[in-house]
């Protein structure tokens, strides 16, 4: 497409469509995008809106929605299941595990209850995924859903499970703080932690944020906050933090949120790099050429994660 061999580039596209081809929701975004630079705009919006039906909470139909000037998405999702007695005893039994300090005997009865998912019926399996991402499990709280998905995929309550919000309130007083959108922020922290205070990466990034410890260090000193290693998983102080990590970023790369998506995953060295190729003031371009496969997939997945957020949990205004 930038060399101008379009007729190439639309064979390729179309033949990754026709063949369901593994990126075939990508290919359908760009033969899109090609068909609307070669001047048919009225084909270009029957790819775009095929690609809403396909992939209608992924994120090239996401981002299709816009091409085609539809509304945001937005789930009307019914309430979650109220726990049953037998649910509510087990999430009390839960509560005093924890309470106790015996988090290994807590964290049995959360394998416990996954082993026995398939066995359970709908209801169970949302008033559990609900019950277990507000304690903190969100990674189980979401294997749950995703359990639940398979039993009734059509079900708009199961998306509330996969995308949680547990600790909504904390989330939109940080991001109110440092001036970002709670969307993009509970979209970061989703795809970080799924909401697990203790988790911990690879490469060591620690709590709710995901903030490496000389990272976390660095933006308290910036704050003239208070701060010892040990605290980095303490959730309100590593939210905190990490909404003001996310605001540095946005404000280093112009409020480009791509671009500070890609940052707080790679770094800020080689997003700068990425910047500087041509295409790249064009997001969809930028994204599409990172070179680093986790963090294309992980820019793509947060602005998804962002949208979905919006679709489940704000009301429309109108």
């Amino acid at each position: 497409m930038r060399d101008s061999l379009r007729d190439s580039a639309a064979t390729l596209l179309q033949a990754e469509v026709t063949a369901a081809g593994p990126q075939r929701t990508t290919a359908r975004f760009w033969l899109g995008r090609l068909t609307r630079m070669g001047g048919d705009t009225a084909k270009a919006r029957a790819i775009w809106l095929t690609l809403v039906r396909e992939d209608s909470i992924g994120y090239y139909g996401l981002r299709a929605r816009r091409e085609v000037d539809l509304p945001p998405l937005r789930i009307a999702a019914a309430p979650l299941p109220a726990a049953s007695p037998a649910v509510a005893a087990w999430l009390g039994r839960l509560d005093t595990l924890l309470l106790a300090g015996l988090d290994t005997a807590a964290q049995a009865e959360v394998r416990a209850v996954l082993a026995r998912a398939a066995q359970q019926d709908i209801d169970a399996l949302l008033a559990w995924g609900d019950g277990l991402a507000a304690r903190g499990f969100g990674p189980a709280a979401v294997r749950l859903g995703w359990h639940a998905a398979l039993k009734s995929p059509n079900d708009s309550r199961v998306l509330r499970v996969i995308f949680p919000w547990p600790n909504r309130r904390a989330v939109e007083a940080e991001a109110a703080e440092f001036g970002v959108d709670p969307l993009l922020l509970v979209a970061i922290v989703r795809q970080e932690s799924v909401f697990d205070a203790q988790a911990l990466s690879p490469a060591g990034a620690r709590g709710l944020a995901q903030l490496l410890p000389g990272t976390a260090a660095l933006t308290a000193r910036g704050l003239d906050v208070t701060f010892y290693p040990e605290w980095i998983t303490v959730p309100d102080l590593n939210l905190h933090l990490g909404a003001a990590h996310l605001q540095e970023l946005l404000q280093r790369f112009g409020g480009r949120v791509d671009a500070a998506a890609a940052a707080y995953n790679a770094g800020s060295a080689p997003v700068k790099r990425w910047l500087e190729r041509p295409g790249a003031d064009d997001p969809d371009e930028f994204i599409e050429l990172i070179p680093y496969q986790e963090t294309r997939g992980y820019v793509r997945a947060v602005l998804r994660n962002r949208e979905l957020y919006r679709a489940l949990y704000v009301t429309p205004t109108n």
